[in-house]
């Protein structure tokens, strides 16, 4: 398990930082005579504008520049950089990917800043004359940046790239359509902006078990790290003077990994020097870096926050309990390509699995069967089936459209598209998680939306470990199984 530094974000009058999500909107403004549209936190709200590319040919094809205005942002603080792209061709036969440019425009047209070109693409996609989803295939990590002037604005320019073209051809990009689910709509996250109201604050100071804790003190590629056990470290002497104040809200920012998912990370705080503590805060698991955000309402006096007293104390442990799976939920065989209840498996059959957008093999190497009552979370998807023309296999044709459910633990951990890896009691309604299709022979994904969580009790659990690390697929939905 690693981190970087637990930071202190203050927040002095109402407002929030957290995870921004930035929505493609039709209104436009323009800077230096060429028209961008605008990018929002909220979602859409007019019926849908079509933007095209040209797919006659190969190279990168702008779809629409869109800017988001940085009045009030200090810093955009580093963040992980994700999007999703409602996307349809004009006809069939060519290949493109969907990514993103990132600048840094001033109110008079001029260009501040390159970010970053190229990022946050998706797997390459053929031309399909039906409307679908795509999503970033890998989040890309954009370093901290200090706002210059107040009137500069945000760009993010939605490209598609032709791999392979068509002549006469177009591809399409939907944005701003209220008909549309959220997690359809075009979109860009997980923004990271620190305003004016705030202040952020490091620790200076530490104590406790982990190694290399000054590592924490900033962001950068060094982290304080532990390997066993429930270890507990505190961090302190954040220096913060704001004498008169009160302190509305404080929000612990921390960036962390785990290097498996029988890892688990909590926060909490302490306002007398660790005397008394608040609750422990689980934060979701995830295996690749990770920024997270602990909200701990106020008010807080000055003095609560000083040096003396205030304290941000983390611990890491295991996942209490197995991760388990109801008995009813179904993984595929490989061998026929055919759904298999989780009762019925046994030691050496061969799951289906994938990684990078490939099938891979998993063997089963042991089942185990937890007696008892244990409470289990039936998490509903709705899936579309309908906007691809493929060939599908493990009893789903290219028609079939509904909902599918898959049922585990509250503490299983399970891949979500905008959020990493989190625990299943973690989810809530409407976000979405990755689903699967199978395209030429190669597994691929697209986002299922939570329509509904359920709570029910009942006899018994399942627990299947294999022998490498891969996700597998129920029904259409990913989870992991242990290894």
């Amino acid at each position: 398990m690693r981190i970087k530094p637990p930071k202190i974000l203050l927040l002095m009058k109402d407002g929030t930082i957290k995870d921004p999500t930035l929505y493609c909107h039709q209104e436009t403004v323009t800077l230096g005579g060429v028209t961008y549209y605008l990018l929002k936190e909220t979602t859409a709200d007019t019926t849908g504008l079509t933007l095209q590319a040209d797919g006659s040919e190969k190279g990168d094809v702008v779809w629409g520049k869109f800017v988001f205005q940085l009045t009030g942002v200090v810093k955009i603080l580093r963040s992980d950089i994700v999007s999703a792209y409602r996307v349809s061709a004009s006809t069939t036969g060519g290949v493109y990917e969907g990514e993103l440019d990132l600048l840094i425009r001033q109110a008079d047209g001029t260009l501040r800043t390159t970010l970053a070109t190229d990022v946050a693409k998706t797997f390459p996609t053929n031309y399909f004359t039906s409307w679908l989803t795509r999503t970033t295939v890998t989040s890309y990590q954009l370093s901290e940046y200090t706002v210059v002037d107040q009137t500069d604005y945000l760009e993010v320019d939605y490209v598609c790239e032709i791999t392979t073209n068509v002549k006469a051809s177009y591809v399409y990009l939907r944005i701003d359509d209220n008909t549309l689910d959220t997690s359809d709509q075009t979109r860009n996250a997980i923004w990271d902006f620190l305003k004016a109201n705030e202040l952020e604050k490091s620790p200076t100071a530490n104590l406790g078990q982990w190694q290399s804790p000054e590592n924490a003190y900033s962001s950068n590629d060094l982290r304080a790290w532990i390997d066993v056990g429930a270890v507990g470290h505190s961090f302190y002497n954040y220096d913060i003077s704001l004498a008169g104040y009160q302190i509305d809200k404080l929000i612990v920012k921390i960036e962390h990994y785990e290097s498996g998912i029988e890892e688990a990370l909590s926060v909490q705080i302490s306002t007398d020097g660790g005397l008394t503590w608040s609750d422990e805060v689980y934060l979701p698991q995830t295996t690749s870096e990770w920024i997270d955000y602990v909200d701990f309402a106020g008010p807080f006096t000055p003095d609560q926050l000083s040096n003396t007293n205030f304290q941000v104390g983390i611990r890491s442990t295991g996942i209490p309990g197995p991760g388990c799976l109801h008995k009813s939920n179904e993984l595929c065989v490989y061998k026929d390509m055919k759904r298999k209840v989780i009762q019925d498996f046994k030691v050496g059959d061969k799951i289906l699995g994938f990684q990078d957008g490939e099938f891979k093999l998993a063997t089963v190497k042991n089942i185990t069967y937890h007696s008892g009552k244990y409470t289990f979370y039936k998490i509903t998807c709705h899936y579309r089936m309908h906007l691809w023309d493929e060939e599908f296999r493990g009893g789903l044709s290219p028609n079939d459209i509904g909902y599918k459910d898959i049922i585990l633990t509250g503490n299983h951990p399970i891949p979500t598209v905008f959020g990493g890896v989190k625990r299943v009691q973690t989810l809530k309604v409407g976000e979405p998680l990755w689903g699967l299709f199978i395209k030429n022979k190669k597994l691929q994904t697209f986002p299922c939306p939570i329509c509904k969580i359920e709570t029910f009790e009942d006899e018994g659990a399942f627990n299947i470990e294999t022998d490498t690390k891969y996700h597998f697929g129920h029904f259409k939905l990913i989870y992991y199984i242990k290894w």
